[in-house]
């Protein structure tokens, strides 16, 4: 009887192992599959991928050469980003007012004036430059900078309309002459010559007239005639005939 203890003994502990065994063999084929797919085969290796303006993700290297990224390697990872990041960019003001968003270099390669990183053209941080309504010699009307005004420019901020170029004429400032219009004329305490007058001949200068030096006559200006203690003798007058007794 105890020869057949031993014997059963012995029995269960083989069939004991033997089952473990059994029960445990899923969980290590189960471990020994878990870097395989369906198909029993290695799923391809995976890793950062950067694209243009410095985003990254992960994904196989033939999915990032098809979607014209550089593979940075299997295993790689997005966290931290190893992609190259664009250079910063802002608001690049040019000479006529116009704004548009450009790297540091560039716009100063485009002789415009760079506000900074990260500003932005909406709403455009630029001066646009100072205008004005040009009166040109026949007349015409354009609005544009006073440098660029090869006419007479009538103001900052003037206007075409109405326009204020249809009765330009001769206006006598000191002695001097420009083509204004008549309301700028009288604010200068100027001498209006009339719409459409000219400055050429001069209408500003000082008129001439006959002065009498004792018997002799000659033409020139009042201040002239006074200079050499003559007689002066009016505007427009004239040595002929003599008048100088």
């Amino acid at each position: 009887m105890s020869g057949w203890n031993q014997s059963s003994k012995k029995f269960s502990w083989t069939n004991g192992l033997a089952l473990l065994a059994f029960l445990l063999l899923p969980v290590v084929l189960g471990s020994c599959s878990s870097d395989t797919d369906d198909s029993g085969t290695d799923p391809p290796a995976e890793g950062a991928c950067c694209f243009d303006g410095g985003t990254c993700s992960v994904r196989t290297s033939d999915s990032c050469s098809d979607e014209d990224g550089t593979y940075e390697g299997n295993d790689t990872d997005c966290d931290p980003n190893p992609c190259p990041q664009p250079a910063a960019s802002g608001a690049c003001c040019a000479s006529d007012g116009s704004c548009q968003v450009l790297i540091e270099s560039a716009c100063d390669g485009a002789s415009g004036d760079y506000e900074g990183n990260g500003t932005s053209c909406s709403p455009s941080p630029c001066p646009r430059p100072t205008t004005g309504a040009c009166c040109a010699a026949d007349n015409s009307c354009a609005i544009v900078e006073e440098a660029a005004c090869t006419g007479t420019y009538q103001g900052d901020d003037t206007t075409c309309d109405p326009d204020p170029c249809t009765d330009l004429g001769a206006c006598c400032v000191t002695g001097s002459c420009v083509i204004v219009t008549e309301d700028l004329c009288s604010t200068a305490d100027g001498t209006y010559e009339g719409a459409g007058s000219s400055c050429d001949p001069d209408p500003c200068g000082e008129p001439l007239g006959a002065c009498c030096v004792f018997s002799n006559c000659f033409v020139g200006t009042e201040s002239l005639c006074d200079s050499v203690r003559g007689t002066y003798l009016g505007d427009d007058t004239s040595c002929v005939p003599h008048p100088c007794g």
